[in-house]
C-alpha cells in the first residue's frame, strides 16, 4: 500500500491531511471531528454533583492536521457532514 504524502504547511488539500481523510467530518470553519475511533466519555462540570454532565465527544482537529491513520476519502466513497446544530450531538 502506498504511504500518504506528508502535508505541506498551509495547504488543506495536501494528501494526508484531515481535510481529505475518510474519517474526518467538518463541524465548523476549518475544523472537524475525527471519527476513526469511537467517541470518548468526558465529564463536564464542577465539584457540585448537580452540575456534572457526562457526554461523549470525538477529537476535534483542524483541517490542516494529520495523523498516522489517514485513509483518503476516495478509498471508501463520500462522507457525510456533521450537523453541528443537533441537540443530541455529543450527548448520551
Amino acid at each position: 500500500m502506498k504511504r500518504p504524502m506528508l502535508p505541506q504547511a498551509g495547504n488543506a488539500t495536501s494528501s494526508g491531511t484531515c481535510a481529505v481523510c475518510r474519517f474526518w467530518q467538518m463541524s465548523g470553519s476549518h475544523r472537524g471531528q475525527c471519527r476513526y475511533s469511537p467517541p470518548q466519555s468526558r465529564v463536564i462540570g464542577g465539584m457540585d454533583a448537580d452540575l456534572i454532565e457526562l457526554c461523549t465527544v470525538w477529537p476535534l482537529t483542524n483541517e490542516h492536521d494529520w495523523c498516522g491513520r489517514f485513509i483518503p476519502v476516495t478509498s471508501y466513497g463520500a462522507r457525510r457532514s456533521v450537523d453541528t446544530h443537533s441537540a443530541w450531538e455529543g450527548k448520551l
